[in-house]
């Protein structure tokens, strides 16, 4: 796994916090919040509606970062913070990055979960 798509030691951690049907459970349930949060930060950007586009990065930021997720987080932060001024290629661009990395991330929690 590498170090900068997920926090090892950081999921490690929140896994012995928990019973593995727990943490199971929880990253199925991150999964699904994500796939939604990315949905509506896809219809955001078409939308070009920026303060939805620094809400939703916020949320998924979030998500990242309780759930180990060290890349998309970092580039969710800076979507955050440049949504309002930012040149749209530039914003496009950081919203293609965050749906790209969640993706990674997924596939990298998914294999956290069989070991």
């Amino acid at each position: 796994m590498q170090p900068d798509i997920i926090d090892a030691a950081q999921l490690a951690q929140l896994r012995a916090s928990m019973s593995a049907e727990n943490f199971s459970v929880l990253l199925t349930m991150v999964g699904t919040e994500l796939e939604k949060r990315l949905t509506t930060l896809a219809d955001a950007w078409a939308q070009r509606e920026r303060a939805r586009i620094a809400v939703e990065a916020h949320t998924i930021l979030g998500l990242a970062g309780n759930m180990a997720m060290a890349r998309l987080a970092a580039t969710a932060r800076s979507l955050e913070s440049l949504a309002p001024d930012a040149a749209e290629a530039d914003i496009g661009e950081l919203v293609t990055r965050v749906i790209d990395q969640a993706a990674e991330a997924q596939a990298a929690l998914a294999m956290s979960r069989a070991t």
